[in-house]
């Protein structure tokens, strides 16, 4: 039987925990599967049992996308058109990073809560309305709509949807500038082109139980990828799930930057994250957060 969604991993490396993600992805039951290699910066070799698609300038080029600044980072969008202009058509196309963790005991399960739903569009954690001063909002100021967001490392797009995107993709604004600063990222411009079209586009959350909460889901906070890999399965998406030098780096920024919450999350986390960081960094990180708890 031909399958009729695909999933793809997005990243611009590959180590052997990359490779751990694809041994478990490609394995999804009723599902094909691809890496999606921005090459940007220079080629990535991974193992030739995965389909591999690249995204570099050339391909940029070759199919009339914006050269935006920082693409590979901004425009996970792009990913998306790479793989079904390289692949037959699929119904709907999954797309998630490498540092997504499906807590699941089988991560079949999370993509089967979906399977009564093949007339959505777009789903995504966090799509809304974009909330007034939002860093990307006033990038899609010039295509005067009601302007919408979502989070990007995991999604859900049809075929007919992605060529729409594709399309205004291809064909920006007179003058629209491409700086990171000015070109609409994938956030904004895939949730508010779609819904002002009338796609069915929908938050991750609104299809029976909440896969992402504040406590799991984000982009500053980190989560001990090794501990979500040994503790109980809760059935919830987290995000970015890391180990060190990230995990270091992110838990030492929301220690010295951040505020009570922030270091409320670190004390809660850090206890769980020795399996993720070296004994220097979890001591050093444990010393920082105590000194700033002293000194709040």
């Amino acid at each position: 039987m031909t399958n009729e969604q695909i999933i793809i991993l997005r990243t611009n490396k590959f180590d052997d925990r990359h490779e751990f993600i694809c041994n478990r992805l490609s394995t999804i039951k009723g599902f094909d599967f691809c890496v999606a290699v921005d090459e940007t910066s220079g080629a990535v070799p991974i193992p030739g049992r995965f389909i591999k698609i690249v995204i570099d300038k050339d391909f940029m080029t070759q199919e009339n996308l914006p050269l935006a600044e920082k693409a590979g980072w901004a425009c996970g969008d792009y990913f998306i058109y790479a793989s079904m202009l390289s692949r037959r058509p699929y119904r709907h196309y999954w797309m998630i990073e490498p540092d997504v963790f499906l807590r699941f005991e089988d991560e079949n399960e999370f993509f089967s809560l979906f399977d009564d739903h093949a007339e959505v569009d777009f789903i995504a954690a966090g799509y809304d309305r974009a909330y007034p001063g939002w860093v990307w909002s006033n990038t899609m100021s010039a295509y005067g709509l009601p302007v919408y967001g979502c989070l990007f490392p995991v999604v859900r797009i049809s075929w007919g949807a992605a060529n729409y995107l594709l399309d205004k993709r291809r064909a920006p604004l007179p003058g629209q500038k491409l700086g990171i600063e000015d070109y609409p990222n994938d956030e904004v411009f895939c949730a508010t082109m779609l819904t002002d079209a009338g796609f069915n586009c929908r938050n991750i959350n609104s299809f029976g139980r909440h896969l992402t909460s504040i406590e799991t889901f984000g982009i500053r906070r980190p989560y001990p990828y090794n501990y979500l890999r040994r503790g109980f399965k809760d059935g919830m998406i987290y995000h970015p799930a890391v180990s060190s030098p990230v995990l270091f780096y992110k838990f030492k920024h929301i220690i010295e930057e951040g505020g009570g919450e922030d270091l409320a999350f670190a004390a809660t986390h850090l206890p769980h994250s020795k399996d993720d960081l070296s004994h220097e960094e979890h001591a050093l990180l444990i010393s920082l957060l105590n000194e700033k708890l002293n000194l709040s």
